[in-house]
Formats: structure tokens, sequence, C-alpha cells
């Protein structure tokens, strides 16, 4: 299958569909490559833990409540998202990204697994992804893994400011709408990042101008 590309010499060069598509696939991967997240890896952060009232910044990231960076990433580094089960608080890694466009939509992936399921399994809930705030209308994502092994998760949201504040919490319960009562399931965060999601009529644009410069230059 052939489409019409451009004009040379009074007749028509004829370019296979499957060529656009793959410039297509080519332009789609540059554009939604780009991290907004630094140190989504945690390798360059030094290793050790927050204690309640007294966060852990350094590298973009703020670790609340015992959380903090270890080992047992994927690999190298990991956030270590635990608090030993405190009814009072929950352990929290943040970061405030800046330079979104309001109106566009962008998608948060990240990796993690269990830590230590310690008590309070089986709600669905003991890990959560928050927007701004540790609140159920800044809630983007509940989930539990029971499995010490990483699985690569993600979840979309629509920029309504030109910056937000990406929270990722651990070991969540009843206070922060996780599972019924007290939650010790604890849990390792690592290759985070945030990026936009381009409009598939922009890739399309895209791929033509690529094209016709590409003609243009023979």
């Amino acid at each position: 299958m052939y489409v019409l590309a451009s004009r040379r010499f009074g007749g028509f060069v004829l370019v296979s569909r499957s060529f656009v598509l793959a410039a297509i696939g080519v332009l789609f991967a540059s554009v939604s490559a780009q991290n907004l997240v630094l140190n989504g890896d945690f390798e360059a952060l030094s290793i050790g833990n927050s204690v309640p009232g007294t966060p852990k910044v350094e590298g973009g990231w703020i670790f609340e409540n015992y959380c903090g960076v270890e080992t047992n990433g994927n690999p190298g580094k990991s956030s270590r998202l635990e608090s030993n089960g405190s009814t009072s608080f929950d352990p929290t890694a943040s970061q405030t990204v800046s330079g979104l466009q309001i109106g566009e939509t962008y998608t948060i992936a990240w990796d993690w697994k269990l830590r230590v399921n310690y008590s309070g399994s089986g709600t669905g809930r003991s890990f959560g992804v928050f927007l701004d705030d540790q609140t159920y209308a800044g809630a983007l994502f509940f989930g539990e893994r029971l499995v010490a092994t990483y699985v690569r998760s993600s979840v979309s949201f629509t920029a309504t400011s030109t910056s937000h504040t990406v929270i990722f919490a651990g070991e969540l319960d009843n206070r922060t709408n996780g599972g019924a009562g007290n939650t010790d399931v604890s849990y390792n965060l690592d290759n985070v990042e945030l990026s936009a999601v381009p409009e598939p009529t922009s890739l399309i644009g895209l791929a033509w101008g690529a094209l016709a410069l590409r003609f243009r230059k023979k």
C-alpha cells in the first residue's frame, strides 16, 4: 500500500505506508521519551531515611515519615516506602514538577514491588499515587502488590496548573483512603517517569514534515 508524498520532476514520489507509520513511531518515541522527573532512578541520591517531622530533601525529591533511599532497586537504588506500620502517618516520596502545559495530558510511570508484608494486606489499596495532596480527591492510583518482584504501572492526568506535585505513598489505611484498619505493607519504588502524551494529529503532522524535508533535500 502506498501513499502520495510529494511531486518531483513532473511525477509523484510514492512512499510506502509502512514507512510513514515507522516515521510516526520514531517521532512518538522521541517525543514521549522526555522525562520531567528529576532523579527518577534514585541512583544519584544518598542512602538514608527521613524521620517524622524531618524530611529528607535531595535531588528534587522530598522523603517523609521514614521514607528514604536504599538499594533493592531495579536495578541499583530505590525509594523505600516504609514507616513501620504507623497509625499516624504514611511514608511518602514526592516531587514537584514544573513546566507543564495546562490542559495537556501527562503519564506517570513507575516500577514498584513489595518490600515487606507485615500486616494488613488484602485491602488492595495499601499503595497510592496522588496529585498535589494525599486526599481522595487527589488520588490518581490505588493498588497493592504482594509479590517481591518489580512490575511497571502507569496512570495519566490532565494538568490544571503549570506545576503539580506527584506523591507516592505506602502503608495506606482508612486515614488516607486506603484499606480499612491499620496497614503495614511497605514498597520499593524505582524508575519514576512523567512525560507528556503527544496528540496523534501532532505526530502525523511531524511525520509528514519529516518526509517533505527528506524529499526536498534530494
